[in-house]
């Protein structure tokens, strides 16, 4: 987000599973680290979801340090879907507080869209 220049509450997650992206046939890959550095893998089989590091996806704290010079890279691996992903695929909707997600309810209404939006600060850092 190298240009983004909004703060990170701003940020809407739309929630989806892998599962639902193999049942209804969508192209995608996913990686082990950040899809731009060359350390990181690309798979396409959900076998190998056990290769993503589990582990860091779930600590608080993910920062680089002496003693895991790379977990930065880990914690920002990705789920990539090729071209779309329906609306009727989202399971819901991620919002780090009230205020987002009343602004995110007030947009759907508008168009008519019935989707969960639940506040979810720990999906941010």
């Amino acid at each position: 987000m190298e240009n983004y220049h909004g703060k990170q509450s701003d940020i809407v997650y739309l929630v989806t599973n892998t599962k639902l992206m193999e049942e209804h046939n969508k192209e995608f890959v996913f990686t082990d680290g950040h899809a731009i550095m060359a350390l990181s893998e690309f798979y396409k089989d959900l076998e190998d979801l056990a290769r993503v590091d589990w582990s860091v996806m779930e600590s608080k704290y993910w920062f680089d340090d002496a003693d895991h010079p790379d977990r930065k890279r880990r914690r920002q691996a990705e789920f990539l879907v090729h071209q779309q992903v329906e609306l009727s695929l989202f399971l819901g909707i991620g919002v780090y507080n009230q205020r987002m997600k009343e602004t995110v309810n007030k947009i759907l209404k508008e168009y008519h869209i019935e989707m969960n939006v639940l506040i979810r600060p720990q999906f941010y850092y």
